[in-house]
């Protein structure tokens, strides 16, 4: 059983791709097509998934198929050019990256049906199947350029029930493209394909004449004048083959039944050569009697013209063709005449040929005119380097690919030219300039999805220096441009850049930038425990600078991180310890969360704190008036509501002054002290300051 083999290239897909888009369909021809397709009704759904349509119109049945492997040049050409031995193409239109065949349905039996049949083929129904088979491969071959059938086999012809011969399934043909080293999609049947669809060069003509020797092998394998054919056919360098298909028709034409032996075969020939020529003979005999009948009139009317006007012109234009020259062709078979030989047809080969002259020299114009355009704008961003010549470059090289003017090679070379430049604005260490440069590459190139792949290596090597320079902000900033441009979800890609600066920050002890980072990523890896220990590490970074508050602060944020809990208890006691003489608020409620966690000293520390301490500040206001300021510190967190002063003078004299003021730490009061009878600042001995419960808190000696 034979097997179908389809080997595809991938690193030549993209290439591929760029010849599909180039041919794609215009949308005016596909929406034409489409709505044209949509009145068919499905008669019946085959086995192989195709199914058997009506034109509701003309109630002609047609046969539905859709191919995934195809080149729409090809069906293209088949449409407009008709063919006794190739199937009518009606319709034909893309849909979802497939395409959609609407094609004459062909009944009967294919020739590999035939041949497994119990029916015995005669020698020469087999020799006109294989006639007509190379009738409808020089249709093929004369298409400009020629189309490559690439699947030549029993399976693919089709011989109606009439008799009428139709070579079938055109998944695999392609046009043949001159100067490529081989075929980019690989595709045949194992055992009939020809060596170079395999990978071994680019298939022509010569890939379909392999095939075709394949053929005759098949059919008639009794026959040594046909084996000479096969043996020709299927050699394995192309250039060992016969040229044409016309050649191999020659040959076959030649091909008798291997039944009549080669003796009655010469025997049959010489006598048919014989009548041959006794018949020229007779008829050159009538010629010349009735010219001499005829006379002179008949002759200058008649032969004159023929022989030595028309037949001459005739043979010029045939000559002017093979050379190429069209237009001297056509000036020759005005003068032959249409009505002569085929010189109409001639004519009309002539004038397609002219158009496909002048249709590709303005293919040539327009290409030069890209290949200008891009040559332009090359230079001018080599002579400026800036970013919107980067952009009208990157344009201008992706239309020269987009027309077929090269491989990709005028747009590869500026890529590697820009990525040179920003490896070099990097160096300069301006990586903004420098990501800005890849950033309009991504932005150009993805627009034209099938090169978006050049800019992958360039961007993976690019982002590796961005992390060896630690440019982590560049990192994220072109993930985040990226995913605008492709529409793609880059979100885990960006975490694990945040994920790398923050660690970077740690290392450097920037714990708080590192802290605030992973708090962002916080279940990303084991981001929440490297947020505490930033916190922890920066809450003891402070203990060491004597930021005792801010230190508390941090040290609470790490959490339940080994330490840290013990590190702040440690940092409220060594607060309380440096502000005991002067407690504020956040002092009593470091004490009150010492005490909460029994920290050894708490009590005591407690106790020290809630005792009364007095800042006496004593000024002369005149001789008679002492001015007296007071700051409390300490006592209990409620305070105390109102205080006794008492003033000693040398000579024994006290005075008493109370105030019902609530006094807290840091209560600020102020009194004054009078002495009517003598200076009271030199005689002032010392004040004392009691609560209201004659507790002294306070005193004050000058």
């Amino acid at each position: 059983m034979l097997e179908i083999i389809i080997v595809i290239r991938f690193y030549d897909f993209n290439q591929n791709r760029i010849i599909l888009q180039e041919t794609n369909m215009n949308r005016q021809e596909q929406l034409a097509d489409i709505v044209r397709g949509s009145l068919y009704t499905e008669v019946r759904v085959l086995s192989d998934g195709k199914s058997i349509v009506m034109d509701p119109e003309t109630e002609r049945l047609y046969y539905r198929k859709r191919l995934s492997v195809y080149s729409i040049p090809v069906f293209r050409y088949l449409k407009e050019h008709t063919h006794k031995n190739i199937p009518e193409i009606h319709l034909f239109w893309q849909e979802e990256g497939d395409l959609i065949v609407i094609e004459e349905l062909i009944q009967g039996n294919t020739l590999d049906q035939l041949l497994v049949s119990e029916k015995e083929l005669s020698f020469d129904e087999k020799k006109r199947i294989l006639l007509e088979l190379c009738d409808a491969l020089e249709f093929l071959h004369s298409a400009n350029p020629p189309i490559i059938h690439r699947d030549i086999k029993a399976a693919n012809v089709m011989i109606r029930e009439d008799g009428a011969v139709k070579l079938i399934d055109y998944d695999a043909a392609k046009q043949y493209v001159a100067d490529k080293s081989q075929d980019t999609v690989l595709i045949g049947t194992r055992g009939i394909a020809a060596p170079e669809q395999y990978g071994f060069g680019q298939s022509d003509e010569r890939t379909d004449i392999y095939a075709m020797g394949k053929l005759i092998e098949r059919l008639l394998p009794d026959s040594k004048h046909a084996r000479e054919i096969v043996q020709k056919s299927t050699k394995l360098q192309p250039e060992m083959r016969y040229e044409s298909i016309s050649q191999v028709r020659r040959q076959i034409e030649k091909l008798w039944d291997p039944a009549i032996s080669d003796a009655e075969h010469r025997k049959q020939k010489a006598i048919s050569t014989l009548r041959s020529r006794t018949a020229k003979r007779v008829i050159i005999g009538c010629g010349i009697l009735a010219i001499l009948v005829g006379g002179g009139i008949w002759f200058r009317r008649s032969i004159y013209p023929e022989l030595f006007v028309k037949r001459p012109a005739y043979n010029k234009a045939i000559e002017a063709m093979d050379s190429g020259d069209y237009e001297e062709a056509l000036k020759q078979f005005d003068i032959c005449g249409k009505d002569f030989k085929d010189a109409e047809a001639q004519v009309k080969v002539c004038n397609d040929k002219l158009s496909d002259i002048r249709a590709e020299e303005r293919k040539q114009e327009i290409r030069e005119q890209y290949e200008t355009k891009a040559k332009t704008a090359v230079e001018a961003w080599r002579a400026s380097k800036t970013g919107t010549n980067e952009t009208a470059a990157l344009s201008a090289c992706i239309d020269v690919c987009k027309n077929g003017l090269d491989d990709g090679e005028k747009l590869q070379s500026l890529c590697d030219e820009l990525y040179k430049d920003a490896l070099s604005r990097l160096e300069m260490k301006r990586t903004v300039q420098a990501s800005d440069i890849l950033i309009k590459m991504e932005q150009k190139l993805n627009q034209d999805g099938v090169y978006r792949t050049i800019m992958e290596e360039k961007r993976d090597a690019f982002l590796s220096l961005l992390e060896e320079r630690g440019e982590y902000k560049e990192w994220i900033r072109y993930y985040e441009e990226l995913a605008k441009i492709t529409l793609s979800d880059y979100t885990e890609q960006i975490t694990e850049v945040e994920y790398l600066q923050a660690l970077s920050w740690k290392k450097n002890e920037h714990y708080t930038k590192a802290a605030d980072q992973f708090l962002k990523i916080y279940e990303y890896k084991d981001s929440a425990k490297q947020k505490n220990e930033c916190n922890y590490l920066e809450g003891k970074k402070l203990l060491t600078q004597g930021k005792i508050q801010d230190a508390v602060v941090y040290l609470n944020k790490a959490d339940d991180y080994p330490g840290a809990a013990d590190l702040v208890l440690q940092a409220k006691y060594q607060y309380c310890q440096e502000h005991k003489n002067a407690p504020d608020a956040t002092t009593r409620y470091y004490l009150i969360d010492l005490e909460k966690a029994g920290y050894s000293g708490a009590e005591d520390l407690k106790n020290e704190v809630e005792d009364w301490t007095v800042h006496f500040e004593v000024k002369e206001q005149n001789t008679y008036t002492v001015a007296v300021e007071l700051v409390f510190y300490g006592g209990p967190q409620d305070g105390m509501k109102g205080y006794k002063a008492v003033s000693h003078e040398k000579n024994g004299t006290t005075a008493t002054y109370i105030s019902d003021r609530t006094i807290k730490s840091g209560t600020e009061d102020s009194l004054t002290i009078t002495n009517p009878g003598g200076n009271m600042y030199k005689n002032l001995k010392r004040i004392d300051i009691y609560d209201l419960k004659g507790k002294k808190i306070g005193s004050y000696k000058k």
